[in-house]
């Protein structure tokens, strides 16, 4: 369940709480158009940091929202679950969730849980790795970026792999975002209407090596990951209001200060046979 931080009553929220509204957006479809907005309060440890498509930029994240996931450490909670009421807060929003997906799903197949945890795509997430890598399920161009945050939770247009270490992640950060890996994947991806669509797991088809801390090219991209990763996060993407625009703003800059060019030759050697 997505939400964001709502405005405080006069009176407070109880401690250890959060208060929260569910997020709306623009291109909500009906039913769920015409549904009112959820408002609570929520024990502070389900309210957590939730990274989408668009908080994904080359070598960069942007602010996450804020999604409630009932996980208590060993399982994901459901309203009948009596585990559950050790926490009112999430328990009356996670209950009143329940009843309006109920209402208006379009089948009874799953459970609001059920589709949350769809395909196992969120409980697969816990324990949650020190160290991951984020890439954007399908575009024309590949994006990744590193996240040592243990709270925050991937939304499914993006895919994650966990890293050894902050070296080993800045390494595949690095191949991930190289024009040259995007143009060997190119082949591979199910295509839309005029451009290349999903990425998935086809890049793992392409001959990217395990990180190898003994290995020259390797240590290189390592720097040039993390310097890559000060360039973009100096970058001011305030003033474009989509993603695409952001990202296209920060490949500019990468570009321009000659770091791109310098990846892309390091991966393109690392991925010739």
């Amino acid at each position: 369940m997505i939400a964001e931080d709502a405005p405080r009553s006069p009176l407070g929220v109880a401690a250890g709480r959060r208060a929260v509204r569910s997020r709306r957006d623009a291109n909500e479809k009906p039913p769920w158009k015409g549904i009112a907005s959820l408002d609570g309060s929520v024990e502070q440890p389900f309210v957590r940091p939730v990274h989408f498509g668009a908080t994904l930029l080359p070598f960069r994240l942007l602010a996450p929202h804020l999604g409630v996931i009932p996980w208590d450490g060993s399982r994901l909670l459901e309203g009948r679950d009596e585990r559950i009421e050790a926490y009112p807060g999430l328990a009356s929003w996670w209950r009143s969730a329940e009843a309006l997906w109920e209402s208006h799903r379009s089948d009874d197949r799953l459970s609001l849980v059920g589709r949350v945890d769809y395909r196992h795509g969120l409980s697969q997430q816990f324990p949650t790795p020190q160290h991951r890598v984020l890439y954007t399920a399908s575009g024309q161009y590949l994006a990744a970026a590193r996240i040592d945050d243990p709270d925050a939770i991937i939304e499914h247009k993006l895919y994650w792999a966990a890293a050894n270490s902050v070296d080993e992640a800045r390494f595949l950060v690095g191949v991930l975002n190289c024009a040259a890996l995007t143009a060997l994947v190119a082949p591979m991806q199910s295509r839309g209407e005029h451009n290349p669509r999903d990425f998935d797991k086809q890049i793992w088809r392409l001959p990217i090596p395990l990180y190898d801390a003994q290995d020259e090219r390797h240590r290189q991209l390592v720097q040039l990951a993390a310097k890559a990763e000060g360039i973009a996060a100096e970058t001011d993407v305030s003033a474009h209001r989509t993603f695409q625009a952001q990202r296209r703003l920060i490949r500019e800059e990468l570009e321009s200060q000659g770091v791109s060019q310098a990846v892309d030759a390091l991966v393109a050697d690392l991925l010739t046979p």
